[in-house]
């Protein structure tokens, strides 16, 4: 089938856009194996957050937060994996095959995730506040009732937070086993979805930490971690420019190859 320019042009634009998109998931991915996720998803603002405790100029428009119940069925002994969330998915636990091992004797596991307000009396880190709920996430074997103390694998937590103005914030996962006394986890900040996940490796008590930082005056570009985001968007637009060069010189030859093709006019007698 003969392609116009038209056609070539469009084909040149749908190759870019792919390598365009599969450089963006390698940076993607390149950060963390927690950031990979679809690029067109879309930024559509999330629904506002529901308080235990709302700020006092929100108490007339909130909402409550809503908790989350699933009863874990158990195979040779070990709990069913998959995502479990809140009604109102403003926090989830991802568990992973063979997560929970139940002793002998045991049907069932009960997995609770159910919003509370923050601890008058919580301890934090220096810096930080908590914002958003507290959400306290126990899995209980049943008939037992005797909680899970351990996860055999870590699994992956996720919390939204209300969205903050002002100052530019980092946020972390704390992690409690009291409620009160609250730790700070390794976490991967996610705010265009106003989201926090980190890995746990035991069930609790689970808030966003908060801490307003400054933000540095813009310098000269120097090494370290920028340097991987220079590579991929340099990369992928040198694979854009080739992908449109390689196109131009296959229309050039095409159209030179059509000239010497063509016959030459008959000389009338």
């Amino acid at each position: 089938m003969t392609r116009t320019p038209r056609h070539r042009a469009a084909l040149a634009l749908g190759i870019g856009a792919a390598v365009l998109y599969v450089a963006l998931a390698s940076l993607s991915g390149h950060l963390s194996p927690l950031a990979r996720r679809p690029l067109l998803d879309g930024f559509a603002p999330p629904p506002p957050y529901r308080f235990a405790k709302p700020p006092p100029n929100l108490r007339s428009i909130n909402k409550p937060p809503l908790p989350g119940r699933f009863t874990l069925r158990l195979r040779h002994g070990v709990a069913t994996e998959g995502l479990f969330a809140t009604k109102d998915s403003q926090a989830s636990v991802l568990l992973l095959p063979h997560s929970i091992v139940a002793p002998a004797g045991q049907r069932s596991v009960a997995l609770t995730l159910e919003p509370v307000a923050p601890p008058a009396n919580a301890t934090v880190p220096n810096g930080e506040s908590i914002t958003g709920n507290v959400y306290r996430i126990q899995a209980v074997f049943e008939p037992s009732g005797k909680p899970v103390q351990k996860l055999e694998k870590q699994a992956i937590l996720t919390l939204i937070y209300p969205a903050l103005a002002g100052a530019h914030h980092v946020r972390r996962v704390l992690a409690s086993q009291d409620g009160v006394r609250f730790t700070e986890i390794p976490s991967i900040d996610s705010t265009v979805q106003e989201q926090v996940t980190a890995h746990v490796r035991s069930l609790g008590y689970f808030a966003v930490g908060v801490r307003a930082v400054s933000v540095p005056t813009p310098g000269p570009p120097s090494g370290g971690s920028g340097f991987p985001t220079t590579l991929v968007v340099v990369a992928a637009a040198v694979a854009v420019a080739l992908v449109i060069g390689w196109l131009r010189w296959r229309e050039r030859r095409a159209a030179r190859s059509s000239r010497h093709r063509r016959p030459a006019p008959r000389r009338r007698r």
